[in-house]
């Protein structure tokens, strides 16, 4: 349906110089199938978000994860390499998902959109392959940390 860039306002240099620095990350916005209409658009909530205005554009910014909500290893390394700010996934649970809904993110990774779903008292589903980030997520799940 749509497509959401995520614009990382602090996005790592490009420190071999033989390309451009990837400053985003693309987020994709799909139904089941094209003639699906029970979907959910909270476009008031949008504007909410957007201070009071239609939200039109869809390059979101948002500061990579950093301080208190970068999960760490016991060595003070970060945990995962592409963990996802908080209020990134935030904003996108809260546009296409009603209290109660199921959210599914089959690239579970850390598990921060399973901690935001729960917080924001939805459901959720996740898939991820590699055990060490299945472990850190449900550590993050039952410790309840950010």
């Amino acid at each position: 349906m749509n497509d959401v860039i995520w614009v990382k306002t602090d996005a790592l240099t490009n420190l071999n110089g033989r390309r451009f620095t990837n400053n985003h990350e693309t987020l994709i916005w799909a139904v089941k199938d094209k003639n699906c209409k029970g979907y959910t658009f909270n476009y008031e909530q949008m504007k909410i978000m957007n201070g009071g205005k239609q939200m039109k554009d869809t390059d979101w910014v948002f500061g990579l994860c950093r301080g208190n909500e970068r999960l760490k290893d016991e060595n003070g390394i970060k945990a995962h390499p592409t963990q996802k700010p908080l209020k990134l996934i935030q904003q996108v649970i809260l546009v296409a998902n009603k209290k109660g809904d199921v959210v599914l993110d089959p690239f579970l990774g850390s598990g921060t959109t399973a901690f935001v779903a729960k917080a924001l008292g939805r459901n959720w589903i996740g898939i991820e392959k590699e055990k060490k980030y299945v472990d850190l997520a449900n550590s993050r799940m039952t410790v309840n940390q950010a």
